[in-house]
């Protein structure tokens, strides 16, 4: 179920506020999102874009989701 975020004002800007334990959920997994990627297209998906990747960890839907992220970004789409 997707979270419903509202967009608060920055400036001349919008911006989406990424609740703080979404963020603590992934230090706890031993990283930190430096930034994060927009993949538009009919849709707005958030991607978090972490410091380190871990060359050899074990499969799940984090690291499949930085896969996608790499990709992206490797083709030029962020």
């Amino acid at each position: 179920m997707p979270l419903k975020r509202k967009l608060v004002c920055i400036g001349n800007s919008k911006a989406v506020v990424i609740p703080h334990d979404y963020l603590e959920y992934y230090q706890k997994q031993g990283k930190t999102i430096k930034e994060v990627g927009l993949e538009i297209n009919k849709k707005i998906i958030i991607l978090p874009i972490f410091e380190e990747i871990e060359a050899e960890a074990p499969t799940n839907d984090i690291n499949i989701v930085e896969k996608q992220i790499n990709s992206i970004v490797k083709r030029g789409g962020l």
